[in-house]
């Protein structure tokens, strides 16, 4: 009677009238009860009315039993409500049905051009990021204090490498919200990747101070320890995480690989598949497939990944490790068609390509092991640790060629990238050994020896080359032939 409100007609508007409504009857009735005409015909459509209203409230109940029948009854209600196409694009876009969702924004957007939330959800869903940008720029104009446009604007340009600008957005996102936990831990995670440690964790660590309960917060700070290197912290992190939220898969898979880290392979065993029992995704049927083949299980491995190949044979990566567990098994005909089919939709994809070329050059296809681990090289950065196997590997078909110069730099390669990587200090301390290179070959066995202490190929190379340095030759290569130690 006073105020607008939101809608025309709305039931939790009416609740205090209708209090009036039935006073007023009631006042009425009684001063009509004398008049026995008019007190029938009041009574009478009072007692319609009240019929009638509970009819209605029954119907209307149905409408009230979830959050879909409702948000769908405004829709039939009151179809040129821009609100009402709002909270059904919310409802479609948690339901997953993400073209349903864009369609009702741009309805809701359509009648209510500065809804800047609508504008704000429509650009989380857009895939051309153009558009998206637009739409959260849109809303910030709107609406300059929207927490969440800020950070999805931020997080938009954090993916285009736009660190600086996603910074400060974030800032003033934190700023405008004090418990906005999503956006500390985007900020720590900027930090951390600037090198800014201890910046980056104070941010996580506000985060756990502003919210404990937040099972998400433990598991950014436990990801953040992780790549630090700090595993057993992050461990306890994330079993702070599970037992806030026992179901949190990202948890979960986080502290599986934490613990396969710390060489614990049963304990991760037992979470990947706990992760698995709850969401049966190809992802951590993989990682325990990954697990599985680390630890030399090829029959479990082999066991999984063909139920893997069956349930999800769209998926690449568990195909690619399928096919190394086919090479385990030497069924190489089968692991060539995998890859093959792998690099026909994307003969950009490395993994695909370095393993068809450790197939061919199993099966003594040296010049096709050439041409793929060359074009799985092309895929590599200067600086990325996981290309040094790739080099290694290159060194290995150069050696077996007798290209043993160009051999020797993939080796150093493979070491300047991966200084840990035992058969590449091996196999060039065997070149080194076979050119009479004595002293960087006692050198890179050494390494190699400190890496792999039980390999009893290399105590031999070993003791040969100590032999030829005693005897005051000073030539490695007139002496019987060192051995080859290859780890694929």
């Amino acid at each position: 009677m006073f105020v607008t409100v939101g809608f025309v007609v709305a039931e939790r508007v009416l609740y205090i009238p209708s209090i009036g409504f039935c006073i007023l009857i009631t006042f009425g009735l009684r001063k009509l009860r004398n008049t026995a005409r008019f007190y029938w015909i009041l009574q009478s459509c009072t007692i319609f009315l009240i019929v009638l209203f509970m009819a209605r409230t029954v119907v209307r109940n149905t409408d009230w039993q979830t959050r879909e029948t409702l948000f769908t009854s405004g829709l039939t209600s009151v179809p040129h409500n821009a609100k009402v196409h709002y909270n059904f694009a919310n409802l479609q876009k948690d339901l997953g049905n993400i073209e349903n969702a864009v369609e009702h924004y741009r309805m809701a957007l359509s009648l209510w051009p500065n809804h800047a939330s609508a504008h704000n959800n429509l650009g989380t869903l857009l895939p051309d990021t153009q558009q998206a940008e637009n739409h959260f720029k849109l809303a910030l104009l709107i609406n300059s204090h929207h927490p969440r446009a800020l950070f999805n604007l931020a997080s938009l340009y954090s993916k285009q490498g736009r660190k600086q600008v996603s910074q400060e957005l974030l800032q003033r996102a934190i700023e405008l919200d004090q418990a906005f936990i999503e956006a500390y831990s985007s900020l720590a995670t900027i930090y951390a990747e600037d090198g800014r440690l201890e910046d980056a964790e104070s941010l996580h660590l506000k985060a756990l101070d502003r919210d404990p309960n937040n099972a998400d917060s433990f598991n950014n700070y436990g990801t953040f320890l992780q790549k630090s290197g700090r595993m057993e912290e992050a461990v306890q992190q994330y079993r702070q995480a599970m037992r806030l939220q026992p179901n949190h898969t990202v948890a979960i898979v986080n502290a599986a690989r934490s613990l396969r880290a710390l060489k614990n392979n049963r304990e991760a065993e037992e979470l990947y598949k706990r992760a698995l029992s709850i969401n049966s995704d190809p992802k951590i049927m993989d990682n325990l497939g990954v697990l599985y083949i680390s630890a030399g299980r090829f029959a479990d491995a082999s066991k999984l990944y063909k139920e893997l190949y069956e349930k999800h044979s769209d998926y690449v990566e568990g195909r690619v490790h399928f096919a190394q567990v086919l090479m385990q098994e030497r069924s190489f005909p089968q692991a060539e068609m995998i890859l093959q089919s792998v690099i026909k939709e994307n003969n950009t994809h490395r993994d695909a390509l370095h393993q068809l070329s450790i197939l061919y050059s199993q099966v003594n296809k040296t010049a096709e092991a050439l041409e793929y681990i060359l074009k799985s090289l092309n895929f590599c950065s200067s600086e990325e640790i996981a290309c040094a196997q790739l080099h290694a590997d290159h060194g290995d078909i150069l050696k077996d060629l007798k290209q043993l110069d160009d051999a020797a730099q993939s080796y150093k390669l493979a070491i300047q990238l991966d200084a840990k990587l035992s058969h590449a200090h091996v196999n060039l301390a065997v070149i080194n050994h076979l050119q009479g290179e004595c002293h960087q070959a006692l050198r890179h066995y050494h390494e190699a020896y400190i890496l792999d202490p039980e390999n009893q190929l290399l105590h031999e190379n070993m003791r040969k080359l100590k032999l030829h340095l005693l005897d005051g030759s000073g030539t490695c290569a007139k002496k019987k032939k060192p051995g080859t130690c290859k780890s694929r």
